[in-house]
């Protein structure tokens, strides 16, 4: 009888648990949004204060950004690790995370100025920004990160 009953008190922690043992895909997305919206806001930072235009290159086919200091390609130093500042997304703790789309102005590529003011950027032309997302995407989990125009103020969805 005792045993009948740590089987069925067993089964029923197993019933409780299972769904919480999942792939987790929200957890890495949200992980992946935060570590994107944090480096836009060094991004953002940099500019304002060195009063220049920071650019950020965004690669959807291998799931990359490239933080650059000049066009075409000054690649900046990462803050932290003094590397190149590109950032992989599927790799490491955030591994089976990738950029869905990118679409600044139907560009992929961002830029902020001296006032932290957004830009999409074609060409080497900077244009003052109308809309601005990145939707970053684990498994079957998506979230949405929103540069908003004029202020350059930074959301997830």
């Amino acid at each position: 009888m005792e045993i009948l009953s740590c089987v069925v008190i067993l089964g029923i922690c197993a019933a409780i648990s299972a769904p919480y043992i999942g792939t987790h895909d929200d957890m890495r997305a949200s992980s992946a949004a935060r570590t994107l919206v944090s480096d836009l806001l060094y991004v953002q930072n940099q500019a304002i204060a060195t009063s220049t235009k920071v650019y950020v290159q965004f690669d959807v086919t291998n799931s990359t950004y490239t933080v650059l200091t000049a066009l075409p390609s000054t690649i900046a130093t990462h803050p932290v690790n003094k590397s190149p500042f590109v950032v992989a997304l599927n790799t490491g703790s955030l591994n089976g995370c990738g950029i869905q789309s990118v679409n600044f102005d139907d560009q992929t590529m961002l830029a902020f100025d001296e006032l932290g003011t957004p830009y999409s950027v074609s060409g080497g032309v900077a244009t003052a920004l109308q809309s601005g997302k990145v939707i970053i995407k684990s498994g079957n989990y998506s979230l949405k990160v929103m540069v908003l125009p004029v202020t350059g103020q930074i959301i997830i969805q």
